[in-house]
């Protein structure tokens, strides 16, 4: 799949070596060619185990009645474990220190994820919460550290 992603600039997603090659030399024509390769499913699949982990974490404190929300909880955990940007000035001006989040101020690499999801899954356990265990990359990773 070949879209126009900046001026001059086309994006490509390959799913195997040949068709990267196909891509590559269906459009590079002699000009160079700058290729960087990401890894969505990682990140995507920390994402999504994360967020099912809000969810349950805000049910579990609502029902212990302290109504809490999944973005709540979202805000908490980065908190407690991702911390604040520091304060920065340009200028004149001073820019506030920031919540760091799962995206912000850039995504998580995945052993910091792995990381982050290990200090969630420690402290939903020391406060009473179980959570959900999913097939995931998150799991998969928990299980090469462990063996």
């Amino acid at each position: 799949m070949i879209e126009k992603h900046e001026a001059g600039c086309l994006k490509a997603k390959a799913m195997n070596p040949v068709e990267l090659r196909e891509i590559v030399g269906q459009w590079a024509d002699g000009y160079p060619v700058k290729i960087s390769l990401q890894s969505a499913t990682a990140t995507l699949d920390y994402k999504a185990v994360f967020w099912i982990w809000m969810k349950h974490l805000a049910k579990s404190f609502t029902e212990r009645g302290r109504d809490t929300t999944e973005q709540e909880m979202h805000d908490l955990m980065c908190h407690r474990f991702l911390g604040y940007t520091p304060e920065r000035i340009i200028g004149k001006t001073t820019i506030s220190p920031a919540l760091r989040t799962i995206t912000y101020p850039e995504q998580l690499l995945r052993p910091e994820f792995y990381w982050f999801m290990r200090e969630i899954e420690i402290w939903a356990s020391d406060t009473g919460v179980q959570l959900p265990v999913h097939d995931s990359q998150y799991t998969d990773d928990k299980a090469k550290e462990q063996s």
